[in-house]
């Protein structure tokens, strides 16, 4: 198993990620919030901490086969969750860290819950009735999680 391209793509999108809280910070400072500061900060710590992993685990080649793949997706959602927690539990909401990482994670899970299970039901129909459904169903799926991902990042 190739855990340094693994890695190194868990820094790219650390680092993506420290880059997308300062959209959010953007906005409560031009709406005079006061966590602006915390989403700078956090952005700015973080993005330097995906830019560590990144040079840390830089390979020359970043092959990834079906095992890299489960074991990134997995990693990612856990890194960038437990990330993206860090401004809400440093904010004056009061959340607890538990209570902060499952409201950064809540929308964008449940959305991708609704989805599998929609492309789920839709393989079964269109596999058991041989209808072009079944051929338009893994592009719909594929840009379902592809919109996930991306809301994820900049939730």
């Amino acid at each position: 198993m190739n855990f340094r391209s693994v890695l190194y793509i868990i820094g790219l999108l650390i680092s993506t990620l420290g880059c997308m809280m300062i959209i959010p910070a953007l906005f409560d400072l031009f709406n005079n919030h006061n966590n602006w500061s915390i989403f700078a900060s956090t952005g700015i710590i973080i993005f330097l901490m995906g830019i560590t992993i990144i040079l840390a685990f830089k390979n020359k080649s970043t092959k990834i086969g079906n095992r890299e793949t489960f074991l990134l997706s997995v990693l990612s959602w856990i890194f960038l969750a437990g990330i993206s927690a860090l401004p809400l539990y440093l904010s004056d909401l009061n959340l607890s860290y538990t209570d902060a990482f499952f409201e950064a994670t809540k929308k964008p899970v449940s959305f991708l819950i609704w989805i599998s299970g929609i492309a789920f039901a839709a393989y079964i129909v269109g596999k058991n009735t041989d209808s072009v459904l079944s051929i338009a169903v893994s592009p719909i799926y594929q840009t379902g999680i592809l919109f996930t991902v991306c809301w994820f990042l900049i939730r």
